[in-house]
C-alpha cells in the first residue's frame, strides 16, 4: 500500500507555536518563517508515529507530505530522526521555500507527480474533505480548521 501522512498536527503537535500565527508581522512571509522556525520543539503525536513506524517497517510505501517550508528541512529531518524508528523508510516531501500556494494546490501537484495514495492521514478539515473528494480514503487524526 501507498500511505501518506501529513506532518504538522498529524505527526507533530504544533500547539506550542500556534500563537505565532496570531501575532502581527510586517509580512506573511515573516510570520510563516517564524512559525516554521519553531518546528524543532514540536511534541510528537505518539500514536500516529507508532502507526507510521509499523506501516513503514511492514514494507508499505510511506511518504510524509507537508506544507511546511523546506527552508527548515534540516530541522525537520532532525526531528523525524529523533521521533521515528526508521525515518530512512519514509520519503519526505516539503513545500519549496517561497511557495505560498494552498496545501491543496501543492498536494494536488504531488498527487499527479507521485501517484495516488491508498490511504492518507491528515488533520485539516479542508484537506480531509479534499482527499476524500479525490476518492482517497483519509483518516482525520484531529479536527483542525486553520
Amino acid at each position: 500500500m501507498f500511505i501518506v501522512f501529513d506532518l504538522d498536527d498529524t505527526l507533530a503537535d504544533t500547539g506550542h507555536r500556534q500563537y505565532i500565527l496570531e501575532q502581527e508581522f510586517e509580512t506573511s512571509t515573516e510570520k510563516w518563517n517564524a512559525f516554521f522556525d519553531a518546528c524543532d520543539s514540536d511534541v510528537p503525536i505518539s500514536g500516529i508515529i507508532a502507526l507510521l513506524d509499523t506501516l513503514a517497517t511492514s514494507g508499505h510505501r510511506v511518504e510524509i507530505w507537508t506544507g511546511r517550508s523546506d527552508r527548515v528541512i534540516a530541522k525537520t529531518k532532525e526531528w523525524l530522526s529523533k521521533h521515528l524508528k526508521h525515518p530512512e523508510l519514509c520519503t519526505l516531501r516539503m513545500r519549496k521555500a517561497g511557495d505560498f500556494r494552498s496545501d491543496i494546490d501543492i498536494k494536488g501537484e504531488w498527487l499527479k507527480e507521485y501517484g495516488t495514495p491508498d490511504l492518507v492521514f491528515d488533520d485539516r478539515n479542508r484537506m480531509v474533505q479534499w482527499w476524500r473528494a479525490q476518492g482517497i480514503t483519509c483518516c482525520q487524526v484531529k479536527e483542525s480548521n486553520f
